[in-house]
C-alpha cells in the first residue's frame, strides 16, 4: 500500500500543470497597489479561480510590485 501511494505521489509531482487559459477578466482592474488589501476570488467549483490567480501572479508578480511585501 505504501508503494502504491508513493508511486501516485511521484506521478502527480512529475506531471506539469495544465496550461493557463485566457479568461475574460483581468484582476488588475480590481486591484489598487496603493491600498494594502487582500483580493478574494470566489465562484463556483472548477471555473478557473486558481489559474486566474496564477495568471495574475505571473503577469503582475513581485517584479511589477503588485504581489508580495
Amino acid at each position: 500500500m505504501k508503494q502504491i501511494l508513493a508511486d501516485l505521489v511521484k506521478t502527480w509531482w512529475s506531471n506539469p500543470l495544465p496550461s493557463i487559459k485566457a479568461r475574460d477578466i483581468d484582476l488588475a482592474t480590481y486591484f489598487d497597489p496603493n491600498i494594502r488589501k487582500i483580493l478574494s476570488v470566489v465562484g463556483f467549483r472548477r471555473v478557473g479561480k486558481t489559474f486566474t490567480l496564477l495568471d495574475f501572479a505571473q503577469k503582475y508578480g513581485k517584479e511589477k510590485g503588485l504581489c508580495g511585501p
